[in-house]
């Protein structure tokens, strides 16, 4: 939410929280507990921070930008409790086209670690190149996995990549978009 601004529902409706470390007029991911709502995590797409709001342990330096619309997207591994990946989209600008491979990035979040404060396990690693600042993911037909979908920079194609327990697909399925 930008400004250390933020939402809770701890107490059985929405509150406002302003403790958090995120300053951004953009982009941001958080992740809560599914059953009790409690926040996990959240980043702005260079950093991440844990509930308590630290930086991570490896939590800085993500290849992503607070300046793209979507900075991050987080997911949970299928089948894995308590391991994330934080996806990221680098920003798409004139400063630096040609400087910058506009790829997605992923990172994976072993919420195990730390005493269960979390850490990067796993940083800025390439799944694919020449996409936009958008992203988003949706559950596979099956329940078990996710398929994260991003929009070609050069073409009108959407690239669709599997994410199933056993592994990150980066080779896209590839939908025409006229």
């Amino acid at each position: 939410f930008g400004q250390r601004a933020g939402v809770t529902f701890r107490n059985g409706s929405i509150e406002a929280v302003a403790d958090g470390q995120l300053n951004t007029s953009e982009g941001c991911a958080t992740y809560s507990d599914p059953l009790t709502g409690e926040l996990l995590f959240y980043t702005d797409g260079v950093m991440v921070w844990n509930r308590i709001h630290e930086i991570m342990p490896n939590g800085m330096g993500l290849a992503g930008d607070p300046s793209t619309s979507q900075s991050a997207l987080i997911v949970p591994a299928p089948g894995r409790p308590n391991i994330y990946y934080v996806f990221n989209a680098a920003p798409v600008t004139s400063s630096n086209v040609g400087t910058r491979c506009l790829c997605l990035y992923y990172s994976i979040i072993d919420m195990r670690a730390d005493a269960g404060f979390g850490d990067v396990v796993k940083k800025n690693e390439v799944a694919l190149n020449d996409i936009t600042e958008h992203l988003t993911a949706t559950a596979d037909c099956n329940g078990d996995g996710w398929w994260i979908v991003v929009r070609s920079r050069s073409t009108r194609h959407f690239y669709s990549l599997h994410l199933t327990r056993d592994q990150l697909t980066t080779t896209p399925v590839v939908s025409d978009a006229s």
